[in-house]
């Protein structure tokens, strides 16, 4: 199955696949020990980007950027810690965030912090 999924988002060799996760890190950890616990190859194409980076360029000094309490910020169901859950969860809090940036705000504050 796992074989069949890397075969399903892989790109090619000169492309890049962008992951966008809260808390990226550990997404990617997790996916690495399973592809190579399956004995597969990890791509080297592949970019991770948190999530939290974001909400810290928007929000700027909230106490915590936890999947639940922005969830609640943006007066959003708790995520179940269910992987579709999360990432309705999260696209939502994306939309709600953006809303209230102009173009140049989001250029500026999201986008040029994802090549750092």
């Amino acid at each position: 199955m796992l074989g069949q999924w890397l075969r399903h988002v892989g790109c090619r060799e000169d492309d890049v696949l962008v992951f966008l996760a809260h808390n990226a890190p550990f997404d990617k950890r997790i996916m690495k020990k399973a592809i190579e616990k399956a004995g597969l190859e990890v791509p080297n194409n592949w970019m991770f980007y948190d999530s939290i980076k974001i909400f810290k360029q928007i929000y700027p000094g909230l106490p915590s950027y936890s999947l639940k309490n922005l969830c609640n910020r943006f007066e959003l169901q708790e995520p179940t810690h269910r992987s579709l859950d999360d990432v309705n969860c999260l696209l939502k809090m994306l939309k709600k965030g953006f809303q209230t940036l102009s173009y140049d705000e989001i250029s500026r504050k999201v986008f040029q912090h994802i090549f750092e």
